[in-house]
């Protein structure tokens, strides 16, 4: 009985990692270039709240499948959109 609840609770851990590491359509760059084409020109990328350029990857969310990231305005702290590694 032991070792089949630590198999749920290594299961469990799994499944949360996996999921925390999705990332929807909505949330990707190419959703971002869809919705704001004119923000998104010349390899730059412009916040659609405050026009800055200066955008840099926050990790949300790591994991041993993969780390998730949220680029980030370094103006105004708004989350453009998000990315797998």
């Amino acid at each position: 009985m032991f070792f089949i609840i630590i198999f749920f609770i290594i299961v469990f851990f799994i499944f949360i990692s996996i999921v925390s590491l999705k990332v929807s359509k909505d949330e990707t760059f190419d959703a971002y270039k869809r919705r704001r084409p004119d923000l998104v020109r010349n390899g730059s990328v412009k916040c659609a709240k405050c026009g800055g350029t200066s955008i840099w990857m926050k990790q949300v969310a790591r994991s041993v499948f993969g780390t998730k990231y949220a680029h980030t305005c370094r103006n105004c702290g708004t989350k453009l959109y998000y990315s797998n590694s």
